[in-house]
């Protein structure tokens, strides 16, 4: 699980060795957090503990559990990656 605390760096080793890729960050991105009132899972409901790791989804404002949530968030930042490493190629 990648985990990346609100205001910390954004950076992510490249794969290949290429160095560090700084991943260009938007309004709406996705990000891991800790919850920190209880409440449940937007998507399958279950019980959310104050403390507990969540995803939260500020464009449509869910809360998601770590089984609901980081399956699309690993797949938010894998598009994220590859179109911040497209458009770069256009200026070359």
């Amino acid at each position: 699980m990648i985990i990346v605390e609100p205001g910390a760096p954004d950076t992510l080793a490249s794969p290949k060795g290429m160095g560090i890729f700084i991943m260009t960050r938007y309004k709406n991105d996705p990000f891991p957090l800790t919850v920190r009132y209880a409440g449940r899972c937007s998507r399958c409901g279950c019980a959310l503990a104050k403390g507990a790791p969540a995803f939260y989804w500020p464009s449509s404002r869910q809360v998601l559990c770590t089984a609901c949530g980081e399956p699309e968030y690993r797949g938010f930042l894998a598009s994220a990656e590859d179109e911040d490493w497209y458009l770069s190629q256009r200026h070359r």
